[in-house]
């Protein structure tokens, strides 16, 4: 680990935590990857529980469920998979704010991107909003 960050957490000035995450993030491959993994995870768990939803709907209707009831199946599911992975996206978007925030030398925005996002005015609607934009941009 990066000498500074060994000290500060030496120091008391930052978790081991806080620096693995700063040391990570230093690295864009290794950033890529770790986001990668989490979110990969995340994901998948998210769609795990759907998968499970939906063979219970198709097991109470004997094999074969109504549109109807497909229809009521599929209304929550979006809201449901974003809440799966809703703090696995804020946690990578968080780590990645501070450290561009401390290379850039912003000081001044550093507190606002340590703060959790519902502190500084993100809701739920608007973070999901923004990753459905960059999704759709990637072709996802």
């Amino acid at each position: 680990m990066n000498p500074l960050l060994t000290a500060l957490v030496a120091a008391g000035l930052l978790t081991q935590a806080e620096a693995d995450a700063i040391a990570r993030n230093l690295d864009p491959q290794q950033a890529r990857a770790y986001a990668e993994n989490v979110l990969g995870q995340a994901f998948q768990n998210g769609l795990s529980a759907q998968q499970r939803r939906i063979l219970g709907v198709v097991d109470s209707a004997e094999g074969n469920p109504t549109q109807a009831e497909l229809n009521r199946f599929w209304a929550g599911e979006d809201e449901l998979l974003w809440q799966s992975v809703r703090g696995s996206i804020l946690d990578i978007a968080s780590e990645r704010a501070t450290v561009a925030t401390i290379q850039a030398g912003r000081d001044d925005r550093l507190q606002l991107s340590l703060q959790p996002p519902a502190a500084r005015g993100e809701t739920a609607d608007r973070v999901r909003t923004n990753w459905q934009t960059r999704f759709r941009a990637i072709g996802l």
